[in-house]
């Protein structure tokens, strides 16, 4: 899709909007632009939050008005990321960047320029290094900012690897659903993390004074820790498994992608 040529482009300098395309991907907008137009970096993903209580609404143990409390602030948390993500929207030509990425997509498709699959696997081999070393650096010890930095590496990495895949590449198809299954841990991982931000404003507000609110809080914060926890066991048990792919990466799909006529 668009959002994944944006994303797996996102090292390259901004081009320039207008003239030929002499380079497929010349024209393409940069990925702060399409960024900008969905609330800034962070803003992503407040829905799937949203959502991660939703299901701990069905958590019987867990006392009722404090999830009601949280639901409260992470909806408010939403709705004034909304309001910066339109507020935003209004500076942006929508028109001009939808001409822009279907100019890309059609050239994308005319062209026998092949120029552009050297671009992509350069693309390939640093964000397959970006993984493997995000992947070193957070090693088996829970630490939530560098897991952060793995689930960023592994989706750009996703990204490029999806755009090899439709580029013909066989050997980059298998690997699609075996990077997005360990994003999609580090992505639940990273919901609950951001619920336990929302637990701590909450008791650090006015509205846990009561006694029962206080421990209300505190059972959730204890029953996310420990969902954290596991999902972190989770993940660990499946770092072999993306290592192996980073290595496919850099030995299998790099070479490919620069051999491949789709």
């Amino acid at each position: 899709g668009h959002r994944a040529v944006a994303e797996a482009l996102d090292d390259s300098p901004p081009l320039a909007a207008d003239g030929p395309l002499d380079d497929p991907f010349q024209g393409a907008p940069n990925h702060r632009e399409l960024l900008l137009a969905r609330g800034g970096k962070g803003g992503g993903r407040i829905d799937e939050v949203a959502e991660q209580h939703g299901e701990l609404m069905q958590v019987s143990q867990l006392p009722r008005p404090a999830l009601e409390e949280v639901r409260r602030h992470v909806i408010e948390e939403r709705d004034k990321r909304r309001s910066v993500m339109l507020e935003r929207l209004e500076g942006v030509n929508s028109q001009k960047l939808g001409r822009r990425l279907s100019s890309v997509a059609d050239a994308l498709e005319v062209s026998t320029d092949e120029r552009w699959r050297q671009v992509l696997s350069a693309r390939l081999l640093k964000r397959a290094r970006r993984l493997k070393t995000a992947i070193v650096h957070a090693g088996h010890m829970y630490a939530p900012e560098r897991l952060h930095e793995v689930r960023i590496a592994a989706k750009k990495l996703r990204y490029g690897v999806e755009l090899a895949a439709d580029g013909g590449v066989r050997s980059a198809a298998p690997l699609v659903a075996r990077i997005k299954r360990v994003q999609d841990l580090l992505g639940r991982l990273h919901d609950m993390q951001v619920l336990q931000t929302h637990i701590a404003a909450v008791q650090a507000s006015g509205g846990a004074d009561h006694e029962s609110m206080h421990q209300g809080l505190d059972a959730m914060a204890s029953y996310i820790e420990s969902e954290c926890r596991h999902l972190h066991a989770r993940y660990v048990k499946n770092v072999p498994a993306i290592q192996d792919v980073c290595e496919t990466v850099l030995t299998r799909v790099v070479p490919d992608t620069v051999r491949s006529r789709a």
